[in-house]
């Protein structure tokens, strides 16, 4: 027959081993494996200078890392809604300014500049024609990094792609 000191016995031992567990996976996650943190912001984008209508606007989709290490940026990815809430939803591969403002010229299929390596502190910006017509389904931009992670912008971001969809 258990006694009560029994079970507090093997409640505390399966506190401690709780308490263990966690303790390993903080030290784990925060010295031996840590995951660098990345934010990316959208923002319009108007080229000024000569001959201005000529230029059309961009958006520039900008990826910050705030370490503590290095990161890998694969690629610029749009995320698109889903057709039916049953449905998974997509990744779409977008078009990118070669050298905004100084060529017009854009690329389809890998992101301009990519990959790239950020250190700490560092940033990188990727400019996108702004079609109306291609963000009516893109609901939301971002980039993919070597962890296989996907890091997509804040409200403000969307809330431009909203806008632009309007239009």
């Amino acid at each position: 027959m258990w006694t009560t000191a029994d079970y507090a016995l093997i409640l505390s031992l399966i506190a401690a081993f709780i308490s263990l567990a966690n303790f390993g996976w903080s030290v784990w996650s925060k010295f031996i494996f840590p995951k660098p943190r990345l934010k990316v912001k959208l923002t319009h984008v108007i080229a000024v200078g000569h001959q201005i209508e000529d230029f059309p606007n961009a958006i520039g989709a900008t990826a910050i890392n705030y370490g503590p290490t290095d990161l890998t940026l694969i690629a610029l990815v749009g995320w698109v809604s889903p057709a039916s809430p049953f449905s998974k939803s997509r990744r779409a591969v977008l078009r990118a300014f070669d050298d905004y403002p100084n060529s017009l010229n854009a690329t389809i299929g890998a992101s301009v500049g990519l990959p790239i390596r950020l250190k700490p502190g560092e940033s990188h910006t990727i400019y996108l024609p702004e079609t109306p017509k291609i963000f009516r389904e893109i609901r939301n931009i971002g980039f993919s990094d070597g962890f296989g992670r996907e890091h997509f912008s804040d409200r403000q971001g969307k809330r431009i792609l909203r806008e632009l969809s309007k239009e």
